[in-house]
């Protein structure tokens, strides 16, 4: 149940409303701490502040509503 609760911090809807930079480094540290480097870790804060403030700016990130089409945007923007 965490897992699902935090995993929620990811959602594009409503203009990226319940995307919790904290909450995604918990997420991180919890779930996937082999995954990322601990530069990685110390830097994924910044870079997801980064990405919200040009995901609510950029259009080709406006109106996305599910985790899923985030997943694809990203992946077709590299």
């Amino acid at each position: 149940m965490d897992l699902l609760t935090l995993s929620c911090s990811l959602s594009p809807e409503d203009g990226y409303k319940a995307f919790d930079v904290d909450t995604i480094c918990t997420l991180v540290q919890k779930y996937y701490p082999m995954d990322f480097s601990d530069h990685e870790k110390v830097k994924l804060p910044f870079d997801l502040r980064h990405f919200l403030f040009d995901a609510r700016n950029l259009s080709t990130f406006k109106n996305l509503s599910s985790i899923q089409e985030l997943c694809s945007c990203l992946a077709s923007t590299g």
